[in-house]
Order: C-alpha cells, then sequence, then structure tokens
C-alpha cells in the first residue's frame, strides 16, 4: 500500500496549496488511485479542518497525517501463495501515481 505517516506541519501546507493551485489533477490522482486498487485513500484528520473556498477539497484540508491506501488481508494460505508477488506487483503500480505526487513534499 500506501502511506505518508506523520508528515510534518510544512510538509501538509505546501500539500494544501498544491492543491489549491492544480485541484483538478490532485482529484482526478485521488479518483484514479482509488478506483484501480478499489481501496480508498485515507488519514487522520483535524476536528478543525483547515479553510478553502474549494467545496471538493474540503475533505483533504481536513487531512493532518497518515495519509494512506491499504489493503489489509485476513492470514491465510492463499494471501502468501505463488500469486503474492503478482498482487504486490500490480498495487504498487497502481500506486506509482500517488507515490510520485507526494514525492514532491519535503517530509
Amino acid at each position: 500500500g500506501f502511506c505518508l505517516w506523520s508528515p510534518r506541519v510544512q510538509t501538509m501546507a505546501d500539500f494544501r496549496q498544491a492543491i489549491t493551485d492544480r485541484p483538478d489533477e490532485f482529484l482526478k490522482l485521488i479518483a484514479d488511485a482509488e478506483k484501480a486498487t478499489g481501496i480508498p485513500v485515507t488519514a487522520n484528520c483535524y476536528k478543525r479542518p483547515k479553510p478553502t473556498d474549494n467545496p471538493a477539497l474540503e475533505p483533504y484540508f481536513a487531512w493532518r497525517g497518515n495519509i494512506s491506501c491499504i489493503r489489509s488481508e485476513p492470514y491465510s494460505e492463499a494471501v502468501f501463495g505463488p500469486q503474492l508477488g503478482d498482487r504486490v506487483k500490480t498495487m504498487l503500480e497502481q500506486l506509482t501515481p500517488l507515490y510520485d505526487y507526494f514525492c514532491r513534499f519535503r517530509v
């Protein structure tokens, strides 16, 4: 999966500025990642979200940290079967655009 664990306050300020500057790019990225993986991108949120003039960005202005897209599966023989490598490879390929996007921010 993907996880941006405990980013600095300035990192999140830079993130909010980036999504304000190019909201359509970010919203498409999130939608594409969720569609490809079947897993929502989630985060720990502020109790009082940061303000934004763009209603579509309001959920993301609430993000504080632990931004993630993680698949959890119960332990079983099938999880660790011969297809594990292919499943991991596929998911990482699906998440590469998300990784690339967040790598622009200093953590």
